[in-house]
């Protein structure tokens, strides 16, 4: 089955990367009629014992907002891309900008504050890049 799966999804992709979809027809709608030729062959021809064919359609996407982790993960609001101008001015101290980015883009998105902290542990320090 998962063979059937990775020919149907590269038969897709061929298919979006050689521009052969119809006038109109969306990725979406090109699956679903090669699902339901998928169907119409196995239900049209008798199977060998132990063959099984048309499994991938019965295939169902999972629902993201069934478990509490994913209705939270889509609760989540992420910034918007940024403005060319991020807002700094030459002669502005470091206060001055950081301020004026709290004020502008992370309105919602600061959870919490916090007094008496001299600074923060990076769990996952960034790698440094490399040529």
């Amino acid at each position: 089955m998962l063979a059937l799966v990775g020919l149907l999804w590269l038969v897709m992709t061929s298919v979006v990367g050689a521009g052969l979809l119809e006038k109109g027809e969306t990725v979406g709608e090109r699956f679903r009629k090669a699902m339901k030729k998928i169907t119409q062959k196995c239900e049209s021809r008798s199977l060998a014992r132990g063959e099984v064919c048309g499994e991938v359609a019965k295939l169902r996407p999972a629902d993201p907002l069934a478990t509490e982790e994913g209705r939270f993960a889509h609760s989540i609001k992420i910034p918007n891309p940024l403005p060319e101008d991020s807002g700094y001015r030459p002669g502005m101290t470091s206060e001055q900008y950081f301020d004026h980015l709290c004020k502008t883009e992370a309105g919602e998105f600061i959870y919490k504050t916090v007094d008496n902290v001299e600074g923060i542990f990076m769990m996952r320090p960034r790698k440094e890049a490399t040529d």
